[in-house]
C-alpha cells in the first residue's frame, strides 16, 4: 500500500515539477524534482505519526479520523491540541457545536440586542499566553474552550502547579468572552509586534483563536502592543479572576464542585 502512495505521489509530482520553471526548482530536471518532492511528503507523514502518537500519550485517546482530511488539516487540528493542552474536537463534536448555531443566535441577540458576528459564531477556542522574554520557559496561559457539552476555561501555570485551576462556564459567560474580544477588534491584529530595536528583556505574548474546521488566527508581540492592548488585558484579567476563583486544582480533580452551567 506504501508503494502505491508513494508511486501517486512520484506521478503527481512530476507533473507538478514540469510546470515549475526550471530556476524554481533549483536547476533539477522534473524527475529528480518529482523524487525529492515525493521523499519530502513521505517525510511529512512519518512526522505525522509522530505527533499521532503524541496526541494518544497525553489525552488517552487516538486522534479522531476525520475523512478525506489532508496532511495540513490534521496537523493543524494537532497544533491546536498541543498548543491549548485540550484534546480537538471531532467531526461529532464539531456538529453537535454547529446544531447549536440557532440557539446560540436566539440568545445572543436577547442577551446583547444585536446579531451574532461570525467571528463569535464559529470561534471554538481562545488560548493566550503572556511572561518575561529571558528564561521564561513554558508561559503562563489562559484557555477558553468550547466542548460538546460546554465551556471549559483554564488558568495555567507551568511554575507553580498549585494555581493551575479549570472550571466550566456557562454559554452566557461564552459569549460576553467573545463578545468582548470580538468588540475590541482582536481579529484585526497584525500577527506579529514588536519594537524597533532587538531586546532579550521585557514581556512576550502571543494570541491564538481557533475556529470550526480548524481555522486559525495568531498574533503575538515582544515588548509591542496594538493600541487596545489595555482593554484586551482587563478582558483577560478578568478570565483569569473568574477562573480562579473556584479554586479547582488540576492536581485535585476527584470530586471537583463546578459552578452551575447554565443551558439558555
Amino acid at each position: 500500500m506504501m508503494k502505491i502512495i508513494v508511486l501517486v505521489a512520484v506521478m503527481f509530482l512530476s507533473c507538478y515539477g514540469q510546470l515549475l520553471p526550471k530556476e524554481e526548482r533549483g536547476g533539477m530536471d522534473s524527475s529528480k524534482w518529482a523524487k525529492l518532492m515525493a521523499e519530502v511528503e513521505e517525510i511529512r507523514k512519518l512526522r505525522l505519526e509522530e505527533y499521532k502518537v503524541s496526541y494518544k500519550e497525553r489525552f488517552n485517546r487516538e486522534v479522531p479520523d476525520w475523512e478525506q482530511a489532508g496532511i495540513s488539516t490534521i496537523r493543524s487540528a494537532l497544533k491546536s491540541a498541543f498548543l491549548t493542552d485540550v484534546p480537538y474536537l471531532t467531526k461529532e463534536e464539531e456538529e453537535i457545536i454547529k446544531n447549536e448555531s440557532e440557539k446560540i443566535k436566539s440568545e445572543y441577540k436577547k442577551r446583547f440586542g444585536e446579531s451574532i458576528s461570525d467571528f463569535e459564531l464559529s470561534t471554538t477556542r481562545v488560548c493566550f499566553r503572556i511572561g518575561g522574554a529571558v528564561g521564561a520557559g513554558d508561559l503562563p496561559h489562559i484557555l477558553v474552550s468550547r466542548t460538546a457539552t460546554g465551556t471549559l476555561a483554564k488558568y495555567v501555570s507551568f511554575e507553580n502547579e498549585e494555581e493551575s485551576f479549570e472550571i466550566q462556564l456557562s454559554i452566557g459567560e461564552w459569549l460576553d468572552f467573545i463578545r468582548a474580544l470580538y468588540k475590541n477588534k482582536v481579529d484585526k491584529w497584525e500577527t506579529h509586534y514588536t519594537t524597533e530595536y532587538l531586546s532579550l528583556d521585557g514581556i512576550v505574548w502571543s494570541l491564538q483563536i481557533f475556529s470550526l474546521d480548524n481555522g486559525y488566527f495568531s498574533s503575538g508581540g515582544s515588548n509591542a502592543y496594538p493600541l487596545n492592548w489595555d482593554i484586551f488585558i482587563k478582558i483577560m484579567d478578568d478570565m483569569e479572576a473568574k477562573i480562579k476563583r473556584y479554586e479547582i486544582r488540576w492536581h485535585n480533580l476527584w470530586n471537583p464542585v463546578f459552578p452551575p452551567f447554565s443551558d439558555f
